[in-house]
């Protein structure tokens, strides 16, 4: 019995041995590939850009990366990077592809629409005291078309640019 605990700690502290080793390797590969990771997340990060974007985003976000400390923080500032091109990406795409007067007509339809809807649910309020639900509904779809509104009129940074073109 006892020269199976022995044969049993033996193996553990074998199995220790082997896995403290393997971890090390194990992170030293990965901490020498992280700058080769890095690289590849940013290039694709850029290649998502609008093309007009990526020369300077490649630069500044190289240089970003090149002054954050610690590779893991880097790793996860790339990732970020893959992010943001993507916000940027569908910013750059016109939401709505018209003109301004028409957007402003739009913004006033729905803002003017969201305000009879709200005196009708106050109405529904006065007149019956069991429509809670629906009220709540209707409250949520005013804040909808309110937040439609305010997306009908966001300036676009590079729809002069696209225009002009």
């Amino acid at each position: 019995m006892g020269l199976t605990n022995i044969a049993v700690a033996a193996g553990i502290f074998v199995v220790g041995v082997l896995g403290a080793a393997v971890s090390r390797l194990l992170a030293d590969e990965a901490k020498a590939w992280t700058p080769r990771a890095v690289k590849t997340l940013i290039r694709v990060a850029v290649a998502r850009l609008p093309e007009a974007q990526r020369a300077r985003r490649d630069e500044e976000w190289q240089s970003h990366v090149n002054d954050t400390p610690g590779d893991l923080s880097k790793l996860i500032t790339a990732v970020g990077f893959i992010i943001a091109s993507r916000r940027i990406r569908d910013f750059s795409i016109p939401i709505i592809g018209i003109g301004k007067e028409v957007r402003i007509r739009l913004q006033l339809t729905i803002w003017l629409f969201a305000l009879i809807f709200a005196s009708i649910l106050v109405q529904m309020a006065v007149r019956d005291k069991d429509t809670r639900e629906t009220i709540i509904i209707g409250f949520a779809v005013i804040c909808l078309l309110m937040m439609a509104a305010k997306m009908t009129v966001i300036k676009n940074p590079h729809a002069d640019e696209r225009e002009a073109n």
